[in-house]
């Protein structure tokens, strides 16, 4: 586990009584968001989407493609993806011993999502204030660093996609893997809200788990985390033929995954190619990574990376037993 213990002390904050704490800052409440930071895509009802890995039944939800050149979404790269960046977040501990969510202290976060460097991926930043402290006080990472209180880096990572207050989770035919809660954040001062999806069981149970998320590679780079993607096939029609020819038409609830939640490559991180399939395909007929590589090193002619290249935050909730 990473531990780092950041303390500023600023001029004004020493001539602060002790009995004050280490700084009197406190920040506003500025309100929600405004909805425009926040891409249509996480507004309203998520519906889950529906596909295959290994024969098997999907549904995944789908949080919008990212394209690695938009500096809105990933840094630029050059002809290989590192891994997505891993971003903070800052959650508090209660006083004992528990961590602190909507019914208390929000968590806090420093980016929105058509800001540039932000990431749906955050590392728990554990915040021990001292006995002084007043729940909400504190509501941006500018006054949470100023204040001085010791900050442990647990190396543990959430998906946890920023999303409208008015957006739900729907659609699932079947009893989700997981639990996913939509969490109050303050940002900036700013009330927004984000998804809890892989790696939240801790933080939804109060603490009652250790930090998990091994279903997704992150590696050390740079003092840096860095998520990993998966690879997810989309199918794509051409429906007419000769000069009322309409090339790329989605065939909707056949999406293939080539790893599944069980796994340790799999992550909802996921770049994606296209397959082009005939104007008379059924949805079913290719379910598995092995109908589109059947053997190792196959070229398929009909498969080839979105350009530019495109990776979507698509985790799967149910596969089916």
């Amino acid at each position: 586990m990473r531990q780092r213990t950041l303390i500023f002390s600023l001029l004004f904050c020493l001539a602060t009584p002790l009995w004050l704490g280490a700084c009197a800052d406190v920040d506003d409440d500025q309100g929600p968001i405004n909805i425009d930071e926040i891409p249509v895509t996480r507004q309203g009802s998520i519906v889950a989407r529906r596909g295959y890995f290994n024969e098997k039944r999907v549904e995944y939800y789908d949080f919008g493609n990212f394209v690695p050149a938009d500096a809105a979404w990933f840094p630029a790269f050059e002809d290989k993806f590192p891994g997505m960046r891993v971003n903070e977040l800052f959650v508090f501990d209660d006083g004992s011993g528990k961590l602190s969510l909507d019914g208390a202290q929000h968590p806090i976060v420093d980016y929105l999502p058509k800001q540039a460097r932000y990431s749906d991926f955050l590392e728990i930043v554990l915040v021990k204030p001292d006995g002084g402290y007043a729940a909400n006080d504190i509501k941006s990472r500018g006054t949470l660093l100023r204040a001085g209180y010791a900050l442990e880096y647990t190396g543990k990572v959430v998906n946890c996609p920023v999303a409208g207050v008015d957006s739900e989770l729907g659609g699932t035919t079947q009893q989700p893997i997981a639990t996913y809660k939509k969490v109050t954040l303050w940002y900036r001062g700013f009330a927004t809200h984000c998804w809890l999806m892989e790696g939240g069981e801790a933080l939804i149970s109060g603490g009652g788990k250790p930090f998990n998320f091994t279903t997704t590679p992150i590696s050390s780079e740079r003092d840096e985390l860095l998520v990993s993607a998966g690879e997810q096939f989309d199918l794509r029609a051409d429906v007419f033929g000769g000069e009322d020819r309409r090339a790329g038409i989605p065939v909707p609830d056949n999406a293939i995954f080539r790893y599944s939640p069980a796994e340790e490559t799999y992550s909802p991180l996921a770049q994606i190619f296209d397959v082009t399939v005939p104007s008379d395909y059924q949805v079913g007929q290719l379910a598995s990574y092995a109908d589109l590589y059947p053997v190792p090193d196959f070229d398929d002619p009909r498969i080839e990376k979105r350009d530019p290249q495109a990776f979507c935050n698509c985790p799967i909730v149910w596969i089916e037993q």
